[in-house]
């Protein structure tokens, strides 16, 4: 069997990773600026061009902010950056392919299913009053017929469930798939009537949540995402 073919390094890809051995050598914090331009033009001993195009990798990556007439600052690195990295590429796959869409909503339910749980085993009253409170919004957007409103109210709904706790990685994921699933969400806001039910819905999983009763959540939860799926593909 033959070997695969050694690929030749972009000069600007090896600038990008001498940038990240720095920054993780020096261990440079949020708002540490890079040095210039210029001196990292000689550092590496190549041009301005390929020097900017390596920075300009690094911020798509999320590592740097780049303003103009300043040096490059180290950013404030979460799991919600990364998820954001990866959703325009995630979106048009989900567009192009109802197979994926599946998969996706699948792999949400999954995941929501716990979150709830966790939602009723461990939230607060705080918790319970936030949910309430976004609920409260979203009837009011329906009142004032803001789908937008509406829409922004039911995904912070579900982000809010998994914001239970101090688990910074979890809301991050539920507000990945949830604005990867955004077209979902606008197509889902066609069909007339919905609205109450979603708002319904919400509101049984909120006394779920409430009276700690994490099987009752898991269900209530369930039967929204489920009755969702299958009021859209009626309507496709």
């Amino acid at each position: 069997m033959r070997p695969e073919p050694v690929r030749r390094r972009k000069l600007y890809e090896e600038v990008t990773n001498g940038l990240l051995d720095f920054i993780q050598s020096e261990k440079l914090k949020p708002g540490d600026q890079l040095p210039s331009e210029r001196e990292l033009m000689t550092w590496f001993e190549v041009g301005r061009p390929t020097v900017r195009e390596a920075l300009q990798n690094l911020e798509r990556l999320g590592f740097v902010t780049i303003s103009h007439g300043e040096r490059a600052r180290i950013s404030q690195l979460d799991f919600g950056r990364v998820f954001e990295q990866m959703g325009v590429t995630t979106q048009f796959l989900l567009n192009k392919s109802d197979k994926m869409m599946g998969e996706m909503k699948e792999a949400r339910l999954l995941f929501e299913r716990q979150m709830v749980r966790r939602a009723a085993e461990t939230g607060t009253e705080e918790d319970v009053a936030a949910l309430r409170e976004l609920v409260r919004q979203q009837a009011a957007a329906k009142d004032e017929q803001n789908a937008g409103s509406f829409m922004r109210c039911d995904m912070q709904f579900h982000t809010r469930i998994a914001s239970v706790g101090d688990n910074s990685i979890y809301p991050a994921v539920s507000m990945a798939i949830l604005s990867w699933l955004q077209k979902f969400y606008l197509d889902q806001l066609r069909v007339s009537g919905s609205e109450d039910l979603t708002i319904s819905e919400h509101l049984a999983i909120v006394d779920a949540i409430e009276k700690r009763d994490a099987d009752q959540a898991e269900n209530a939860l369930c039967d929204h995402l489920n009755r969702s799926n299958k009021l859209y593909q009626r309507f496709l």
